[in-house]
């Protein structure tokens, strides 16, 4: 089994965060990278085989240089070129070295069972591999008896997720908008709000080509719009608060 590293909180990820992360750009280096260094990342084997698929399909064509400044007030032009994706290649070699060490292969058939009762009784609508990332959730909440991030930007499934893990207290349902921002609040000095500015933009334009149901349930650009306003109050005390429910209890 998987150890969780201590100072570092345990974070979940579904198929579309981790390809959307992967592919992403954060200043030098790839979003998921600077997640790992403030997470301990836990994927389920059956996410990973979804994401390998998923990486060596997608194509979002050449680097789009930035451009189209955001302005204030302004709703998002939908052609966005503020954007900064890796070549296929080079995204699915790196995808496999990051993701491979953060599968969890150990037995969570006692979870998966529970989950699954729940969801029935429940009648959630969430598919197959999100249970069974609630499920490990649920596994590494009990083994390492701390509260988890489940991260995923399948719309549709939050809201299901969230009454899930509050069940059984396991912890809180995230997007990767809000993980960017995050990021930028625990890396001031690395990362720039111009960074996280261009990242959002990029994180936009993946989920608009997306043909996953997030889309249908909350329009990027409309969440575009929602987070280029959160990170240009990001400095607030106020905002820093919200963002807590995101930071490791004492």
């Amino acid at each position: 089994m998987l150890d969780c590293q201590p100072g570092k909180q345990c974070c979940i990820i579904d198929t579309i965060s981790l390809v959307k992360l992967c592919r992403l750009e954060l200043g030098n280096k790839r979003a998921i990278e600077w997640l790992l260094e403030d997470f301990c990342i836990f994927i389920p084997r059956k996410v990973f085989e979804e994401g390998r698929r998923n990486i060596k399909n997608v194509n979002v064509g050449k680097e789009a240089k930035a451009g189209n400044k955001y302005q204030k007030g302004k709703t998002p032009h939908r052609n966005i070129k503020n954007v900064s994706i890796h070549e296929e290649r080079e995204d699915t070699k790196k995808f496999l070295k990051i993701a491979q060490d953060c599968v969890h292969n150990g037995n969570m058939d006692a979870c998966i069972e529970l989950i699954s009762r729940c969801v029935q009784e429940q009648k959630f609508k969430i598919d197959e591999g999100e249970k069974i990332a609630a499920a490990l959730a649920l596994k590494m909440s009990l083994v390492h008896r701390q509260f988890i991030i489940f991260l995923t930007d399948d719309f549709r499934a939050i809201e299901p997720l969230e009454k899930l893990l509050n069940i059984y207290k396991i912890g809180k349902v995230i997007n990767s908008y809000d993980i960017l921002i995050f990021l930028l609040a625990h890396h001031p000095v690395e990362l720039k709000p111009e960074d996280v500015e261009i990242a959002l933009k990029g994180l936009t334009q993946l989920l608009r080509n997306n043909d996953m149901p997030a889309y249908e349930e909350q329009k990027p650009d409309d969440l575009l719009y929602e987070y280029l306003f959160k990170l240009e109050k990001y400095y607030t005390s106020q905002y820093l608060e919200e963002l807590g429910y995101i930071l490791i209890p004492d």
